[in-house]
């Protein structure tokens, strides 16, 4: 899970630059709005949308590219995923089902068993 800037685009700190830039795909609440400050990074990377209304449908997409040992960036429109947003629990959920270790801003949610 990556925090995004809330206002000012210039707000994204470089470690979330640089964990968005090494990610196999993001993981987005919404693609156009992410779209734009992902062009405005120079990031190109794969990118589906991921929230509350589709979640339960693309939670087994997201768990196939963690199985594929491929890594994932969960990011909201603004600020820092929450539980309630963004269709995150189910995806913890799932993740911890299957042992795998969520990391927060810092690093991106990576392929690793317990």
């Amino acid at each position: 899970m990556v925090a995004t800037p809330i206002g000012n685009l210039n707000d994204l700190s470089p470690r979330a630059a640089e964990v968005l830039n090494s990610v196999d795909y993001i993981a987005c609440e919404d693609t156009r709005k992410s779209g734009h400050m992902l062009q405005h990074f120079g990031i190109s990377k794969p990118t589906f949308s991921f929230h509350q209304h589709n979640e339960h449908r693309k939670v087994s997409h997201l768990m196939n590219i963690l199985d594929a040992n491929q890594n994932v960036a969960l990011i909201s429109d603004a600020g820092m995923p929450g539980n309630l947003r963004s269709g995150i629990f189910s995806c913890s959920r799932s993740s911890t089902r299957r042992s795998y270790r969520k990391r927060n801003s810092r690093f991106p949610m990576q392929q690793q068993r317990l």
